[in-house]
């Protein structure tokens, strides 16, 4: 995809915010970064002038122009009001507001539907880098309260999820169960394990979007019916979703590994909760790379004469990964 030099510099200005944001010394200095990443990225979200581009860029400047006057009036009243805990309440449903999470989670899916792949990407890693930043670093909210929000987002993700077949919004729904998965372990005071985490899902995502971005496929459909050159490109692609749902022993299951082992020190419950609304998103990406992989042997196996091997090996393969997602 091409860039016109105004919407490339407001691509350099977008990674220059996105850098700034994290040298700033000041809660004041990340919420000024937001708001000229914000600006950055509207730009280049009306790139094609579609009209239903259009309409998720109001949607999107709408939520965000809220959640930024929400957390700017939350940092005046707390230098000035004694109701810290309300101040703080509401500033964390204005950050949760920013990166797409419950229980203000349903624009995101609607905007991410709406625009293009590259958007898309930016959406779900540069544009959270700031909330996430304030989430991680400068407020201390309730554990009880961060917990089940990060429940809820988890068990979302997984249920809606699998009924998608918009690829776009398939992705979104999943970001929004690793925001779950992000948040329970910042709950429990361990910052360093949700910052590990959110770079390991910037660093198996962006892959994926771009390898949608080169194929210009949107559908599910066109997913499994894609034609045989692009195979092994998305095979690639679903072993990388597998390693985003958490399926072991693949890149993605360690950061949820170690989330659950400190969480289960402080509730069995979440920890146990956790991984079975994890089930949802698993079972989801299982069932897509299933009917590529059958669409793929009928189509291209079939027609020759029938390989037995070819045949148990597979069933092989498909006896033991609900096996892995027991371990």
């Amino acid at each position: 995809m091409m860039l016109s030099p105004i919407n490339m510099m407001n691509f350099c200005l977008l990674f220059i915010t996105s850098m700034l944001m994290l040298v700033s010394s000041s809660w004041l200095g990340v919420w000024t970064m937001m708001e000229f990443n914000m600006f950055s990225f509207l730009p280049l979200m009306l790139m094609s002038s579609m009209h239903y581009e259009e309409e998720g860029v109001v949607k999107y400047f709408i939520t965000q122009i809220i959640a930024s006057m929400l957390l700017l009036w939350c940092y005046i009243m707390l230098m000035v009001s004694t109701e810290f805990a309300i101040m703080k309440f509401i500033m964390l449903l204005s950050l949760l507001m920013k990166i797409g999470s419950f229980p203000c989670y349903s624009w995101y899916p609607n905007v991410m539907k709406s625009i293009n792949w590259l958007n898309c990407m930016l959406l779900s890693t540069l544009q959270k880098v700031g909330p996430c930043l304030l989430l991680l670093l400068c407020l201390d909210f309730n554990y009880l309260l961060v917990i089940i929000i990060s429940l809820i987002n988890v068990l979302l993700g997984g249920i809606f999820g699998l009924f998608q077949i918009d690829l776009r919004s398939l992705l979104a729904y999943s970001s929004i169960s690793h925001m779950g998965w992000m948040l329970a372990s910042y709950s429990i005071g361990f910052k360093l394990i949700s910052i590990i985490y959110f770079l390991l899902y910037v660093l198996l995502s962006v892959p994926i979007f771009m390898i949608f971005l080169s194929s210009g496929i949107f559908l599910l459909t066109n997913l499994i019916y894609s034609n045989k050159d692009m195979m092994i490109n998305m095979i690639s692609v679903f072993i990388m979703l597998l390693s985003l749902s958490g399926m072991p022993p693949l890149t993605g299951f360690f950061p949820k590994l170690l989330t659950l082992l400190f969480i289960s020190k402080y509730s069995i419950m979440a920890s146990a909760a956790l991984v079975l609304f994890s089930i949802l998103s698993m079972y989801m990406y299982i069932n897509i790379l299933f009917s590529l992989l059958f669409f793929y042997f009928k189509q291209y196996f079939m027609k020759e004469v029938l390989n037995l091997n070819l045949l148990i090996s597979m069933s092989i393969t498909m006896m033991f990964i609900p096996l892995m997602m027991i371990i």
